[in-house]
């Protein structure tokens, strides 16, 4: 079977943002200013993780200070650890329950990504009622949006057993970005980037094209309910762009996959 490669190029704003830590803080002496300076600049320029450290470190030291509560469920939001963002948010609001509505809001909202709808709606209906900031408007009808969403979630959740879930193990799965599946023949065809060191991108993106951090087609042959060792499928010579979305037309004789600008 000879089959035929296509590309249609569009142009993306693709970015991967693994931050790397710098700072050195004192070893065992505490300096709470130090470290919410610090926190505080982590958590704006992205390094979700790193911030979590320090304001877990705070909060160890200081658990009266509401701020660094805040800014401690909202990096925890931001690492997708939405268990613990929804528990610090909680206490975030019970710390202030007129002042931080805010905290109620988000709080819903790291409920509902748990699949946690009937919680989550009378905590976003609460918040409508209560918040009355100059973003009202924008922000309760974000809250209306997310009630709908939850009511559509739990109309349409039903248990189907003919589908089932399995975690297809390192050979396929990476620490980073694996996306758009498609399989054929026995062979997984998938878009990753994937790298056996840490890498990241700088605000200023000047590691933009690096060739390390571009997104790549790959196969991994599947064997009964497992699949072997990914590998790179080199047919493609774009150097310096993302390449995903691989797709097979109905007879199977083209593939067709995007090319996207970094």
């Amino acid at each position: 079977m000879k089959i035929k490669f296509l590309f249609k190029p569009i142009v993306i704003a693709a970015g991967l943002l693994v931050w790397t830590c710098t700072f050195a803080l004192p070893g065992d002496k505490f300096d709470k200013k130090l470290y919410k300076k610090e926190a505080d600049a982590a958590l704006k320029e992205g390094n979700v993780f790193y911030a979590v450290d320090l304001y877990s470190k705070i909060w160890e030291h200081d658990s009266t200070d509401k701020t660094v509560l805040y800014n401690l469920a909202q990096s925890y939001m931001l690492e997708k650890d939405y268990e613990t963002a929804g528990t610090y948010f909680q206490k975030a609001y019970k710390a202030e329950p007129g002042v931080n509505i805010l905290a109620l809001y988000y709080g819903a909202l790291a409920i509902k990504m748990q699949g946690r709808y009937n919680e989550a709606i009378p905590m976003f209906k609460q918040f409508s009622k209560t918040y009355a900031a100059d973003d009202a408007p924008k922000m309760k009808k974000w809250a209306k949006t997310e009630v709908d969403g939850c009511n559509f979630a739990l109309r349409e959740a039903k248990s189907d057993p003919s589908i089932k879930f399995n975690h297809l193990g390192k050979e396929v799965n990476s620490n980073y970005a694996d996306q758009a599946p498609t399989l054929r023949d026995d062979v997984l065809y998938f878009a990753s980037i994937r790298s056996d060191t840490v890498f990241y991108l700088k605000p200023d993106k000047s590691d933009s094209k690096k060739e390390g951090v571009m997104m790549k087609l790959y196969t991994s042959k599947q064997i009964g309910d497992s699949y072997g060792p990914a590998e790179q499928l080199k047919t493609f010579g774009h150097k310096g762009k993302h390449i995903s979305n691989g797709a097979f037309n109905d007879d199977g004789t083209k593939f067709l996959y995007t090319l996207c600008e970094p």
